[in-house]
């Protein structure tokens, strides 16, 4: 007598549940720079496992991702500190929220000093202090607090942003107030480094401009008029980069660089991938692993 065997399909495919892990980078959007000489706006949040333990994901559970825009460009008649970025996340019903938080705005004038994010702005006109990086208290940090601007003649150079690996540096009288560097991270199989502080605008034309750090920061602008003026330029998304400082020079004032958009990844064994129910981001195989891209808000479902 012989004897059958039945084998019983799990879930829509008919193979067996998902049981799987996977690792995530988290990256919210950076802060935009402040207006008139402003400091360099502050790096978005940076949170991820890559390179540690692997998250243990539910079987059937829809995981939500949030991408975090840039905070918007500073426009030159509205004077003041750079927009906030927005935070990111990666949550689902059997998780803690994994969370990072937007960038801050750079100082600017009347609102001299950086806001606190992610990673903080950079100190604005004066002897204006940054802002704190790290706003969601994690272990290990997210980011870095802004530089502190400088107050004196002939060219007030402002702060850089604070960056997912450094604080921003601090202005000087010839400007140089660099972005914080960001971090590298190789979720994706190559080396990309992330949340790069914005650097710090300055007051006139001859002053060295404040660089953005590595990762994605937009660099800070030099005054002048006409051909003479550098703008500012915008922190890069995907990147999470905060954006560059306005200048100023006189009573000219250009905008300041926007923040660039957050990112969110998750990897897993291209195995594993295969059992997903469905998700919205770009697939992408890496040997014998798949990480998925979200830059913009969507779902994946186990």
């Amino acid at each position: 007598m012989s004897f059958g065997y039945q084998v019983l399909g799990f879930g829509s495919g008919g193979g067996p549940p998902w049981s799987g892990t996977a690792y995530y980078l988290v990256v919210a959007g950076g802060a935009s720079g402040g207006n008139e000489r402003g400091g360099g706006g502050g790096a978005g949040g940076y949170r991820t496992n890559y390179g540690g333990t692997a998250y243990t994901l539910g079987t059937g559970v829809t995981y939500t991702i949030t991408v975090g825009t840039g905070g918007a460009a500073k426009a030159s008649a509205s004077q003041g500190i750079g927009n906030d970025g927005v935070a990111s996340s990666f949550t689902g019903s059997d998780i803690t929220d994994i969370s990072s938080s937007g960038g801050g705005g750079g100082g600017g004038s009347g609102e001299a000093t950086g806001a606190t994010g992610g990673s903080g702005g950079g100190g604005g006109p004066g002897a204006s202090a940054g802002g704190a990086g790290n706003d969601g208290g994690y272990t290990p940090v997210e980011g870095y607090a802004g530089g502190t601007g400088y107050s004196g003649a002939p060219n007030h150079g402002s702060a850089g942003g604070g960056g997912a690996s450094e604080v921003g540096t601090d202005g000087t009288s010839t400007g140089l107030g660099h972005g914080g560097d960001g971090v590298s991270n190789s979720i994706t199989g190559s080396a990309v480094t992330y949340a790069g502080g914005g650097g710090g605008g300055v007051y006139n034309s001859i002053a060295g401009i404040g660089i953005g750090g590595a990762g994605g920061g937009g660099n800070g602008g030099s005054g002048g008029n006409g051909s003479n003026n550098q703008a500012a330029t915008a922190g890069t998304d995907g990147l999470g980069g905060g954006g560059g400082g306005a200048s100023r020079y006189g009573d000219y004032s250009s905008d300041s660089g926007a923040g660039g958009d957050g990112v969110v990844i998750v990897r897993m064994s291209t195995s594993d991938f295969t059992k997903l129910s469905s998700h919205d981001g770009s697939a992408t195989a890496t040997g014998s692993d798949t990480y998925i891209t979200w830059t913009a808000s969507g779902t994946l479902v186990t």
